[in-house]
């Protein structure tokens, strides 16, 4: 039989070929970097509004996030309706005879530019249950009194504090198991009070 033939050794691995090897595997590694994580949404801080206590809740925190996303899904568009408080539209002629989603966005969305997320607003809204009441299975009305507090940084818009009654009509929209607010009247408390819709007419204008 013929001889097997000799296996050569295996040759050295070379200090610079081995430093290039290493370096290749670093860049590649590189691609596979963790991404940070996105700014939060509407779809992050939503909570399915099956209830109407959960859609007031989702919009009490959009005020105190100053979240424009999260605010503007608490609306049904483009029907929605707001009625101002009669001394407010007074003060305003003319901004409030169609007041729709679209204005309902642009205000927020110029409030939110001047507010910092974490300046503190809160917003508390009262409704008893004898505040409450069913149209039909499918839309209610809630009376809640709100208390509304801004820190925003608009010097000439110097209110903060606001006060008012706001008449709700909740509706849920038919094939989803969602409630939306439909309509929105406020009307202020007392003579004296500053009222959500002082908050809407300056914002929408400036």
């Amino acid at each position: 039989f013929a001889a097997a033939a000799a296996v050569p050794p295996p040759m050295p691995v070379r200090p610079l070929a081995a430093s290039v090897a290493l370096a290749a595997l670093l860049t590649v590694g590189g691609c596979f970097n963790v991404r940070q994580p996105e700014p939060a949404t509407a779809a992050a801080d939503w909570l399915l509004a099956t209830q109407a206590d959960i859609l007031l809740d989702n919009f009490q925190r959009s005020i105190q996030q100053v979240n424009p996303a999260t605010y503007e899904r608490c609306f049904v568009g483009p029907s929605f309706q707001f009625l101002p408080d009669p001394v407010a539209a007074g003060r305003a002629p003319g901004i409030f005879d169609q007041w729709r989603l679209d204005q309902e966005r642009a205000y927020f969305q110029r409030l939110a530019s001047r507010t910092s997320a974490t300046a503190g607003n809160s917003l508390t809204l009262t409704y008893p249950p004898q505040n409450a009441s069913f149209i039909t299975p499918d839309s209610q009305q809630i009376q809640a009194t709100y208390r509304l507090r801004l820190f925003q940084q608009d010097t000439a818009f110097k209110q903060s504090n606001f006060a008012g009654t706001a008449l709700l009509t909740l509706v849920r929209r038919p094939g989803q198991n969602e409630w939306k607010i439909a309509a929105w009247q406020d009307t202020r408390l007392q003579p004296d009070d500053n009222v959500w819709s002082e908050v809407k007419a300056y914002f929408f204008t400036h």
